[in-house]
């Protein structure tokens, strides 16, 4: 079970490797040179994982711009941020199962 949230911590992620019976502690995925992100969405894929945001409009470069991380062994490592190529439009959620399609919106 992989879980995150919008709060004032950059890009919350917790994960149960047990079914949801306990929880790791909470981690923040993101770099600390990023704060403001908002329009998080996380989507599992077997062992993979895709994790997106944007970083709010402000003072620092990567203002206003979408960004993905991927982990490929189910949360215990992730990469580091890949810059989406700049556009207005962004995934705001996402629903997903590992047998059926995936539904953006």
């Amino acid at each position: 079970v992989h879980i995150t949230y919008t709060c004032s911590l950059r890009f919350p992620y917790i994960r149960s490797t047990d079914g949801g019976l306990s929880f790791e502690d909470i981690r923040e995925i993101a770099p600390d040179s990023l704060t403001n992100l908002s329009n998080e969405f996380l989507i599992a894929n077997g062992g993979n994982l895709y994790a997106g945001f944007k970083v709010a409009m402000g003072s620092i470069p990567q203002s206003g711009k979408n960004f993905l991380m991927y982990s490929s062994d189910r949360g215990t490592t992730w990469s580091d941020i890949i810059n989406f190529p700049d556009s207005t439009v962004y995934i705001t959620y996402t629903i997903c199962h590992d047998t059926r399609d995936c539904s953006f919106r």
